[in-house]
């Protein structure tokens, strides 16, 4: 099964990771192999290269016919599929066309027929997640975006006050699930750019991913307390303000110039500067990058 194999080679990776914290380096060894040995057979057994995607599963020795969102979003997120699989992959499982919700469980009788030869199983909200961590990884955060206004954006529209379990309501649906919360995640993580560098947030990423917003602002408690930020985006700069709490460090990553120019003038806290990475310390700071100079 391409999905759950995908993400045993995530288990494996992050406890040979864990292993090489703790000084284990001989089991750290044996974990990252067996890791590379999976993500190569998946390669090898689940890929289907007539269709450029991965098939869900694979059974005495033949590949099934079906696919998901989730098994080839799960491919990309946990690096099991090369880059260069990437744009084939996203074209197939993004297509509005091709989608279809399939049953879960009992919980909807009423589905449509399946082809498993030109559709492709629509992920329900909490597999989404690696959906969205495959589109990030792809740099795609205007399908990223995109996907939250199609699928949750009719939640918010309707005055839905919380996240359902699935798309469609059953008998046994839970109407209020943090599993479906990602776009909590990616608006933060995203769009606001946080992220840690380092175990306790000692260091963070502030790098912001517009995807055509004008602006946006936020706030994002880590340990050490709060990381205020708030970006906006014109035709001619970028500006930034952010809050960095004590004993901790950022580094701030500029998003794309919307000129094939680049940026031509950086300013931070009023110094100029031509660091496109910039490494800050505690305190409050206002960066902004123009087109011209």
């Amino acid at each position: 099964v391409t999905a759950l194999n995908a993400q045993f080679v995530a288990a494996l990776r992050i406890a040979a990771n864990l292993a090489q914290i703790a000084g284990r380096q001989d089991r750290a060894a044996r974990l990252a192999a067996l890791a590379d040995h999976t993500a190569a057979a998946i390669n090898r057994l689940l890929w289907n290269a007539a269709r450029g995607v991965y098939v869900d599963a694979r059974r005495h020795g033949v590949q099934s016919r079906r696919v998901s969102q989730q098994a080839n979003a799960l491919a990309i997120a946990f690096d099991v599929a090369p880059a260069e699989r990437w744009a084939s992959i996203l074209t197939t499982i993004l297509d509005e066309e091709r989608l279809v919700l399939t049953q879960t469980g009992d919980s909807d009788p009423n589905v449509a027929p399946f082809d498993e030869e030109w559709q492709v199983v629509m992920a329900q909200p909490f597999i989404r997640d690696s959906l969205h961590r495959s589109l990030s990884k792809a740099g795609a955060h205007d399908a990223l975006l995109d996907n939250i206004r199609r699928r949750w954006g009719p939640w918010i529209a309707s005055g839905e006050p919380t996240f359902w379990e699935l798309w469609r309501l059953g008998d046994a649906t839970s109407t209020c699930h943090a599993w479906s919360a990602t776009p909590t995640f990616d608006l933060s993580t995203e769009v606001l750019g946080i992220a840690p560098l380092t175990p306790g947030f000692r260091r963070f990423r502030v790098a912001p991913h517009p995807a055509g917003l004008e602006w946006a602002e936020g706030i994002f408690p880590c340990p050490h307390g709060d990381i205020a930020t708030a970006w906006r985006q014109a035709s001619d700069r970028f500006e930034l303000t952010l809050t960095i709490p004590a004993d901790t460090e950022a580094d701030v990553v500029l998003p794309p110039s919307p000129t094939p120019d680049g940026w031509q003038r950086v300013e931070v806290d009023g110094d100029a500067t031509t660091v496109a990475t910039l490494e800050l310390g505690p305190g409050a700071h206002r960066i902004v990058a123009f087109t011209s100079t």
